[in-house]
């Protein structure tokens, strides 16, 4: 069984102990004046935490994050009869302070972010294989922990976003839709239609969102796709081109020489 505290920097990222806590009865948390000696991570998955930082008691709702650095004074508690559920984490690693800063967990203690179902079933399985603790358990945990991070810096970027839950979760179904069907003659208007909003609201809250243009986000879907059956499979142009929404093959090589600079079979040739 792994130790629930230690350190390491042997390793990139290690998970020392990770578990859901539920409140019933009685008030759950702790007080640890002197900290932890590794990375202290809770996720607010129902109810709410109350901690109390240097500056006072703060409350952090559904979906919230907190984090504890090193060395760092915690305390904080569920209410009984609250019904809240947490999710907690404890890792360490040589690597562990550069990822949390690239992530934007730094210079405070809790982030504001949605609830987020798919960050709960990657750490369930997470946390399914710290349990069982089969061969190679560690370094699947670290890709999964690694996972989880990231998938909560990305639920505080839509919090912080200007677009509302309901509105993000529209242009996330378009977003789907465009992976799920690029093999397919897709309209950015047929899609903002479908999300019932103009095609330059939709353009826009899409911006907003991904960091790109709705026709830019689909270009560089099918490029990555074609790109990925190029090297890894024996699929003819033609075959790629069809995959990824084209029905002529020299318009697809056009497009692909565009993005990339290269045409298909050139790509293809200069794979290692």
């Amino acid at each position: 069984m792994i130790s629930t505290e230690r350190i390491s920097d042997k390793t990139s990222l290690l998970l020392n102990s990770c578990g859901i806590d539920r409140t019933e009865a009685t008030r759950r948390g702790s007080v640890r004046p002197q900290g932890r000696v590794d990375y202290h991570f809770l996720y607010i998955a129902r109810g709410e935490c109350h901690v109390v930082l240097s500056d006072g008691e703060h409350t952090v709702g559904e979906g919230g994050l907190i984090f504890f650095f090193p060395g760092e004074r915690q305390e904080y508690f569920f209410e009984p009869h609250s019904g809240s559920v947490s999710y907690y984490i404890h890792f360490t690693g040589r690597d562990a302070d550069q990822i949390l800063r690239s992530l934007g967990f730094f210079g405070k203690n809790i982030f504001k972010a949605p609830k987020n179902r798919e960050l709960e079933r990657i750490f369930e399985q997470m946390l399914r294989e710290y349990s069982l603790a089969q061969a190679c358990h560690e370094s699947v945990t670290a890709g999964l922990l690694l996972s989880v991070l990231g998938l909560a810096s990305r639920g505080v970027a839509f919090a912080n976003a200007p677009i509302d839950v309901e509105k993000r979760a529209r242009v996330q179904s378009a977003i789907e839709r465009m992976y799920a069907d690029m093999d397919k003659k897709l309209s950015i208007a047929a899609l903002a239609r479908e999300c019932n909003f103009s095609l330059g609201y939709f353009a826009h809250l899409f911006r907003a969102t991904v960091g790109m243009s709705p026709h830019a986000y689909l270009s560089h879907l099918r490029v990555e796709r074609a790109k990925n059956m190029l090297l890894h499979t024996e699929s003819s142009v033609m075959e790629v081109a069809l995959a990824v929404g084209f029905a002529d093959q020299n318009y697809f090589s056009r497009f692909f020489k565009e993005q990339t600079g290269v045409a298909p079979s050139e790509y293809r040739a200069c794979a290692p």
